[in-house]
């Protein structure tokens, strides 16, 4: 359940400028949120972390 709910916050959040937010802070050697779509970045990145980081406990999970 919290990994479909992780799923579905990342898509909502996503916004294709990951790429952009990354190359932006590498730039300005400052972690600060300068635009709205930093934050939103950050959000669907970090949902995806949480994604990844729960599935593999998932699935040990649905094999018992």
């Amino acid at each position: 359940m919290v990994v479909a709910a992780c799923l579905i916050g990342a898509a909502y959040y996503w916004q294709g400028h990951v790429g952009d937010w990354v190359s932006q802070e590498v730039e300005q050697h400052n972690l600060s949120m300068k635009n709205d779509f930093m934050e939103e970045s950050r959000e669907s990145f970090g949902l995806m972390i949480i994604t990844l980081v729960m599935i593999p406990g998932l699935i040990k999970a649905w094999k018992k």
